[in-house]
């Protein structure tokens, strides 16, 4: 936790650390959705952007575990076939690969 206060102020306050003109800068965040990220580049899948938002959730106790990311309803309906249940199925038997 020694580098915390590179990237966050109080308890709201979350930053990105990046260069701008060479300089280690303190980037604020945009409070853009995710959904209006992805329409912007032509995606306007309400349930994808529902999946990814949840996977990027910053507090650990409001992210799904991967068990229950397989079991998102947009994922279920994209991979139907037998990459989805092979998938489901190595990370039952604890081997995701």
């Amino acid at each position: 936790m020694q580098l915390a206060h590179h990237y966050f102020e109080g308890t709201s306050q979350a930053y990105l650390v990046g260069k701008h003109d060479g300089k280690l800068s303190r980037l604020r965040p945009r409070t853009t959705s995710i959904a209006q990220l992805l329409a912007s580049h032509g995606c306007n899948d309400e349930g994808f952007a529902a999946f990814v938002t949840q996977l990027l959730q910053t507090e650990p106790e409001t992210r799904p575990s991967a068990e229950q990311a397989l079991q998102h309803a947009w994922l279920r309906g994209a991979a139907s076939g037998g990459a989805y249940r092979a998938l489901a199925a190595a990370f039952a038997h604890g081997s995701p690969t």
